[in-house]
């Protein structure tokens, strides 16, 4: 399993990643409401944040930035919060209580849709997607449940490719979400830092590098 190619799914799965996953951890336990995790391709980004959600006490949802921009052809507002949407419900379908609360959050914004089916983006000639109408209000619902919500935007610097400025969506999250924490990782290191152009006070944030093993790392890698 160490040497397969897919991403892994589970702590026991990595290999000498205990430091960066309790790392993760404390960050989004003690409130970050942004993490970056920066590292080249195939360095286990994807790995270690699987791992970390294995492990997670909070409600979440990975989007792959990166399977959305090939699958749709852009990142735009309407398709993120599809993908952002259909999260909701395969994490919170298996939580009925939760899952039925926050549908009644939902309700509250004109073009989400939620019907026993589950929940859609339905936009009339007047609406429009604001997703920071529905960042608010999973921030609220996160308030009335005592919990925290956690958002990955794995291989964000795709959101690029979009109409939609994310990195005022992301700075405006940072100064007024109190219970969201957004996990952002990315392989372009220098297109994401560029992309994001935040400056991320050190105060409820963190940003960390996935080191590469080295050859001796792996020539200790159990066989």
């Amino acid at each position: 399993m160490l040497f397969s190619l897919e991403p892994k799914a589970t702590r026991r799965e990595l290999y000498d990643r205990d430091r960066e996953l309790n790392e993760l951890s404390g960050s989004v336990d003690r409130g970050d409401r942004i993490v970056v995790v920066y590292g080249i391709r195939r360095v286990g980004k994807t790995s270690l944040v699987r791992a970390f959600l294995s492990e997670a006490r909070h409600p979440y949802v990975l989007v792959d930035v990166r399977q959305v921009y090939f699958t749709e052809g852009s990142v735009s507002a309407n398709v993120l919060v599809r993908y952002v949407l259909d999260g909701f419900r395969e994490f919170m379908g298996r939580r009925d209580r939760l899952w039925a609360s926050l549908r009644d959050v939902l309700r509250g914004i004109d073009w989400v849709r939620v019907s026993p089916g589950g929940v859609e983006v339905r936009l009339s000639r007047r609406s429009r997607v604001d997703l920071t109408e529905l960042f608010r209000a999973i921030d609220e619902w996160c308030e009335h449940n005592s919990t925290r919500f956690v958002i990955v935007l794995d291989e964000a610097q795709y959101m690029r490719f979009s109409n939609i400025r994310y990195d005022g969506v992301l700075a405006w999250a940072y100064d007024n979400l109190g219970r969201v924490t957004f996990i952002v990782t990315g392989s372009e290191v220098g297109v994401l830092r560029d992309f994001l152009r935040l400056r991320i006070p050190r105060r409820h944030s963190s940003v960390g590098t996935l080191r590469r093993f080295t050859w001796i790392d792996s020539i200790r890698m159990p066989a």
